[in-house]
């Protein structure tokens, strides 16, 4: 029995874990209320869904289903309604992370109605700071033909537009692009399935120039004691995909600051945890075999 105990606990924390690292609320689309997706907003009505749950996933059981569709309500003429959602509420369209984080990636497939038709996933990403300025702003289009199988995207985000503050919050518009006049007829029908959402990556990680390193390192951030922010630096001396996370005594991954495939060298990056509670910290840097991890404390 005391040994079932113990299983349990670790797997309930592995499952907060995962939870918690994933700043994007429902982000892999599992989760539904009917024609409802916790955690989002859908500007479905009661006349029309054309926002839905797809049982085609990438992962999981699940996957996001947009629609272009034809609405009338006479005597008005027929108009397109266009698949439109964003995570959080009518009231509050944001939701809260940890960090200027570099990209915006997942996972899409896109059917258009008719050939040749400029159309396909639209994004508008938004990192705000906590006195409500924006950071970073960013506007793409996945323009493309028919994709029947999934395909993966990375959507840089772009801080030349904001201030150089810290993100609080982030918010996340997700349509169809903007209809020419004369493509509208052409355009009924045509959908999008979109599935596992993630940030990635640390905007302003620094590499220092010309220095030469022979062996991994993570060196003690400083300051520590620390309020709320902190400068972390580490070393790898080839190419490696460099993992950084941050994790509370819980084991709960509180925040991802690196994520990324990077060349030799010494580099330096910054975490700011407002959002978080004093505490003990473990930071772990993963380099390919090597693991390395050190504690940092958060005063407020």
């Amino acid at each position: 029995m005391k040994n079932t105990n113990y299983i349990s606990i670790f797997l309930l924390i592995i499952f907060s874990s995962l939870i918690y690292s994933q700043e994007i609320p429902n982000a892999s689309f599992e989760n539904w209320n009917g024609n409802n997706l916790d955690g989002w907003h859908i500007v479905n009505t009661q006349l029309y869904i054309n926002v839905s749950q797809s049982s085609i996933a990438h992962s999981g059981s699940s996957s996001l289903r947009g629609e272009i569709i034809e609405f009338s309500f006479p005597p008005a003429p027929p108009v397109p309604a266009i698949p439109f959602l964003y995570p959080g509420t009518a009231v509050n369209p944001s939701f809260p992370v940890s960090q200027n984080y570099a990209a915006l990636n997942g996972y899409y497939q896109f059917y258009p109605s008719t050939p040749n038709l400029l159309l396909g996933p639209h994004f508008v990403i938004t990192l705000i700071d906590a006195q409500g300025g924006t950071v970073a702003q960013t506007e793409t289009w996945l323009l493309s033909e028919t994709i029947s199988t999934w395909q993966s995207f990375t959507i840089p985000i772009d801080y030349s537009v904001g201030n150089s503050g810290e993100a609080t919050h982030a918010q996340l518009e997700i349509q169809i692009g903007e209809l020419e006049e004369d493509d509208i007829p052409a355009a009924y029908g045509t959908y999008f399935l979109l599935d596992d959402l993630s940030f990635t990556g640390i905007a302003g990680i620094t590499k220092e120039d010309d220095i030469k390193v022979s062996e991994f390192s993570l060196k003690q951030n400083y300051p520590n004691p620390f309020n709320p922010t902190t400068q972390i630096n580490f070393s790898i001396p080839k190419t490696e995909n460099v993992k950084l996370d941050v994790y509370n005594l819980l084991g709960q991954k509180v925040a991802s600051l690196v994520n990324d495939n990077l060349s030799a060298g010494s580099y330096t990056t910054d975490w700011n945890a407002e959002n978080l509670s004093s505490g003990t910290y473990i930071y772990k840097m993963t380099a390919g075999n090597i693991v390395q991890s050190k504690k940092m404390v958060l005063i407020k």
